[in-house]
C-alpha cells in the first residue's frame, strides 16, 4: 500500500524496485508470456521493451514489464486470446500443469 508519508512512500517504491522476490516473479512471468506470444508471433519479432519498470498507481505501486510481438497479418482475436489466457500472471508457472490441476478441481470449465 502507498503511504501518505513520502519518504515511507519512496522507501516502499526503492524496495519493490530492488526486491530479487518480485524481480524473479516478473522474469518468469515475461518468459511465459514470450512463450506463449512465440506460438503465433512473426520469427524473431518477439521482444521485451521494459523490464521491471514501477509505476505508481493511486493505492500501490506496481512492477511491470511490456512485450510486444508481430504478429502474421490474419491472426484472429481469438487466436491471440486462445494463445495468451488464461494469463500467467493468473496461472503461475507451470501455466499447463496448473490448468491441469484447476480442471481436474472445478465440476465445470471455465468461460
Amino acid at each position: 500500500a502507498r503511504s501518505k508519508n513520502p519518504l515511507i512512500d519512496e522507501k516502499n517504491r526503492l524496495f519493490l524496485q530492488n526486491d530479487d522476490k518480485n524481480r524473479s516473479k516478473n522474469v518468469m512471468i515475461v518468459d511465459l508470456l514470450r512463450n506463449d506470444l512465440s506460438r503465433l508471433a512473426l520469427k524473431n519479432s518477439v521482444k521485451v521493451n521494459q523490464l521491471f519498470e514501477i509505476i505508481s498507481l493511486p493505492s500501490v505501486y506496481q512492477m511491470i514489464s511490456e512485450i510486444e510481438a508481430q504478429l502474421p497479418l490474419k491472426t484472429s482475436l481469438f487466436e491471440i486470446f486462445k494463445a495468451l489466457f488464461p494469463c500467467g500472471s493468473v496461472t503461475g508457472c507451470p501455466k499447463i500443469k496448473t490448468m491441469q490441476i484447476i480442471e481436474s478441481l472445478e465440476k465445470r470449465p471455465r468461460g
